[in-house]
């Protein structure tokens, strides 16, 4: 009986041997379908092996007339392909998406560490992955870098090695199931097991066909659709934002301000912890699309009355610092409010019932930055006029600066303002969005634009400075580049390190020819620095024109237009029934019509400068 059943289906019997013949044939001659001819290479100093194609009509020996001297120092042996090639590599795959000659990188490899090609040795926060469940035959290569880029094979590997293991079950899977379909067929004693033992043989040579022809295709049309190469992360260093104000001839950065008095209250007291929620506007994106963001939400949060203008300072209320601003300017703004302690009067030489006798303008400051020593009041005051002279620095000025925080500075931190003068907040805004500037550069090289530039009729035209950055060598200090040993006059390499900034330049300008040839190309986001004829300081703001907002500039300080614009008010602060405090930021919806509005007896200069 079952002899007979064995000899039934004979007629049919090569069917079985016919699918194990095609499925045979798939497998061995697949890969020399798959790919064209290939040189599988090792180096001394490569980690690996990796593979390139053949030089079309060439072969491997060629590679050893290549000009990259990396290339003409491997070994390389010619290969069916670079699938089969790269069989020796104990992950199962090249290192290298295989490419022809005149492609090939060889920087780009993997080195292995100690090597001195170039790359960087692996870094412990490299290694690459260990997987909870491993993966045989898969064995995941750490990170390493190489000009500026970090190449991550481990993802590649282990997709690679991943889908390698699947055909690998595929395959198992096709095998036994045409077996069993083979016995199923053999054994069948009706048409109807024949019929399904065929159909379990034919199933088994679609799937394996599926498996292995769509290799096969991508593997024909371009051999590199079939190998992935390793994610490549440009190496990004991180360079904080520092912030300073460049007025000291010291070089001091600013210091953190300490408060021991009670907070006054605010006449807006929506306006408390303004600081912080500007802060939160930061995206740190680095692109202008970021600065839109940043000054857009800052003039809608600090207005009008949740910024302070600080000379010297910069921050957000809780950590807002100071730096060094002029002694003048602390002088002339605490004695025009009456704020002078005894301290600082006996610190300064004055008499103890000493108060303006007018108006600061024509009174005791001839501005409001410099102390007028000709009053009546201040003549033959030999220690204010030597704190003025020697600015930031003595006694004076150290009691000075105590006043200026204890009665102005402290106020604005208690109740977290923004607070920064006109450079602290061009240099704030654009580090809030990721970019790399210091506000302090443009203030460096305000006497060198001007020294540089040539004047026709008593006014400036267009004179590019590039601009430079001096440190002293002893305290590792940004100083001015006017001091000893760093001007052109007493240069010395000894005392004064000098270095070009790139991708800034200053231009010395006329109003007019700003206004016409300048500002209809100037880029959004510009620096732009100003200094009237007989004024004491500059003044710095942004340009942010061109991109939708409602104003074309916004600043920290400046003539004010809008008295509520930047305005903080506090109330009985120091026996005062109302202490204004301000202009803080402040936005002009046309540049032009600000300009005409400026310096009534002309420019001294003008100029740009752009760095996004």
């Amino acid at each position: 009986m079952i002899r007979a059943k064995l000899k039934a289906p004979n007629h049919k019997s090569r069917t079985a041997p016919l699918a194990v013949l095609l499925s045979l044939a798939v497998i061995l001659l697949f890969p020399l379908v798959a790919s064209a001819d290939c040189c599988v290479c090792t180096h001394p100093d490569v980690n690996g092996k990796f593979c390139i194609n053949y030089p079309s009509g060439l072969d491997c020996s060629t590679l050893k007339q290549s000009p990259d001297a990396g290339l003409k120092a491997s070994n390389c042996i010619s290969a069916p392909t670079c699938s089969q090639a790269s069989q020796g590599n104990a992950s199962g795959i090249c290192i290298n998406s295989p490419v022809e000659s005149n492609s090939f990188n060889f920087a780009s490899l993997p080195k292995k560490p100690g090597t001195k090609s170039g790359t960087t040795p692996t870094n412990p926060s490299d290694a690459a992955p260990t997987l909870n469940i491993p993966i045989p035959g898969v064995n995941l290569s750490p990170v390493y870098r190489d000009q500026g880029v970090a190449y991550v094979p481990f993802l590649a590997e282990y997709v690679a090695g991943f889908q390698k293991y699947l055909i690998g079950i595929a395959l198992v899977a096709a095998a036994v199931v045409l077996v069993y379909g083979g016995i199923s067929y053999i054994l069948s004693g009706t048409g109807a097991k024949i019929k399904d033992a065929k159909v379990i043989i034919q199933d088994a040579l679609i799937g394996l066909a599926l498996v292995l022809g769509a290799y096969v295709i991508l593997a024909n049309i371009n051999p590199n659709l079939t190998t992935l190469p390793s994610i490549m992360v440009p190496i990004v260093k991180s360079e904080p934002f520092a912030f300073s104000t460049g007025y000291s001839d010291t070089g001091s950065g600013p210091t953190d301000v300490i408060c021991t008095e009670e907070c006054p209250a605010m006449k807006h007291p929506e306006a408390r912890g303004s600081g912080t929620r500007m802060k939160a506007a930061c995206k740190g994106g680095g692109t202008k699309e970021a600065l839109k963001a940043v000054v857009e939400a800052w003039a809608k949060e600090a207005r009008p009355y949740g910024s302070v203008y600080v000379r010297g300072g910069t921050g957000y209320g809780s950590t807002i610092k100071v730096a060094t601003p002029f002694t003048g300017h602390l002088f002339c703004l605490l004695g025009a409010k009456g704020w002078l302690s005894k301290e600082t009067k006996e610190a300064c030489g004055l008499p103890e019932d000493f108060s303006f006798d007018s108006t600061p303008a024509k009174g005791s400051c001839s501005s409001s930055e410099g102390i007028n020593l000709s009053n009546s009041d201040l003549k033959g005051n030999t220690i204010l006029a030597d704190a003025q002279k020697n600015r930031n620095k003595g006694p004076c000025y150290n009691a000075l600066k105590t006043d200026f925080t204890k009665y102005y500075v402290c106020p604005i931190k208690c109740n977290d303002l923004f607070g920064a003068d006109c450079s602290g907040f061009v240099g704030l805004a654009l580090g809030c969005a990721g970019i790399k500037h210091n506000a302090s550069v443009v203030y460096k090289v305000q006497a060198q634009a001007v020294a540089e530039s040539e004047f026709k009729d008593g006014q400036p035209v267009r004179s590019a400075v590039e601009v430079i950055q001096c440190v002293n060598k002893k305290t590792k200090k940004t100083v001015s580049c006017n001091s000893e040993g760093c001007n052109a006059d007493t240069r010395d390499d000894a005392i004064c390190e000098r270095t070009l900034l790139p991708g800034y330049t200053a231009f010395a300008l006329s109003k007019e020819e700003f206004l016409g040839n300048v500002l209809p190309s100037l880029p959004f986001g510009s620096t732009i620095e100003f200094m009237c004829k007989g004024a004491p300081i500059p003044h710095m703001f942004l340009y942010v024109g061109k991109m939708g907002l409602p104003f074309e500039t916004i600043e920290s300080g400046g003539p004010a237009q809008d008295p509520n614009q930047g305005t903080a008010v506090f109330l009985n602060w120091q026996g005062q029934a109302e202490f204004r405090a301000g202009p803080g930021i402040q936005v002009k919806s046309s540049m032009a019509n600000y300009f005409n509005g400026l310096c009534t007896g002309g420019f001294k200069y003008i100029y740009a400068m752009n760095d996004l």
